[in-house]
């Protein structure tokens, strides 16, 4: 089938202003097709949420509250993105 041509099983994604609009459904069609996902955005109810929505697809997923014009903030996303994810280095 076509749609067998795109998955993402084990490819990780960094999906940030995932929070809503095309970066939720970015993250969402990511995880869908197989890729685990980071959802990082400045609101974390709504990154929250979109975990929830994309357990359906038994990949692994983080949300991380991220502001990207903030240095600092950035460095905690990369921090925990690594820590759940520690092969993304190999």
């Amino acid at each position: 089938m076509l749609v067998d041509k795109f998955r993402l099983d084990g490819k990780l994604a960094i999906v940030t202003g995932s929070g809503r609009g095309m970066g939720q459904c970015i993250g969402l069609t990511y995880a869908e097709a197989g890729a685990n996902v980071v959802f990082a955005a400045r609101t974390e109810k709504a990154i929250q949420s979109n975990v929830e929505k994309a357990k359906q697809f038994g990949v692994r997923l983080i949300a991380v509250p991220c502001d990207v014009n903030d240095e600092a903030q950035l460095q905690v996303l990369a921090d925990k993105t690594v820590e759940t994810f520690p092969s993304v280095y190999n």
